[in-house]
């Protein structure tokens, strides 16, 4: 089952491990589910991009591979509390 994308989803290019973010998602019969548009990181323009070229990148995954820690530590100074 191909994958879904929605705009605001990150992704990650198969072939170079580029990360962008989707800004748009073609709807025309003839591109639904074949193309998206990406806006890799540091681009100015997005590209669009065949969807199986591209994979998923969790929110999560993505900011561990950019090296950041966790957002609330960062901007609170106070690690995440289990509930």
């Amino acid at each position: 089952m191909p994958t879904k994308f929605r705009v605001g989803d990150r992704v990650e290019d198969k072939e170079t491990h580029k990360r962008g973010r989707v800004t748009f998602v073609y709807s025309e019969r003839e591109l639904r589910g074949e193309f998206i548009a990406v806006l890799f990181d540091g681009r100015d323009e997005a590209l669009a991009v065949p969807t199986d070229s591209v994979r998923k990148v969790s929110t999560r995954q993505s900011a561990r591979a950019m090296g950041e820690g966790s957002c609330l530590t960062k901007l609170t100074g106070m690690p995440h509390r289990k509930r």
